[in-house]
């Protein structure tokens, strides 16, 4: 298993914390295990960069969440101060 990939301990000292890229994790996975499925998120490589590392399937419902909820915080913010437009958009 690549040394990024392992669970690390529960607390570790600052000076000792090493950030892999993302990138380069995602390419030691799936050289390590072959099929790997990954999240896409607001810092995570781009779909064409995932297909390259030759990453299996990419899941979005979690980035569809965030995005559905954040647009629901603001027309229900929006109703609130009395603007009611977002419920007569098409």
């Amino acid at each position: 298993m690549p040394e990024g990939a392992r669970r690390p301990p529960t607390v570790r000292p600052a000076h000792r914390v090493a950030r892999v890229p993302a990138t380069a994790l995602v390419a030691a996975l799936v050289a390590a295990l072959g099929v790997v499925n990954v999240n896409l998120g607001p810092r995570s490589p781009s779909v064409a960069r995932f297909a390259e590392l030759g990453v299996a399937r990419i899941s979005v419902g979690s980035g569809l969440h965030r995005i559905m909820t954040r647009q629901v915080g603001a027309a229900l913010a929006a109703l609130r101060d009395g603007d009611d437009s977002a419920f007569r958009e098409a």
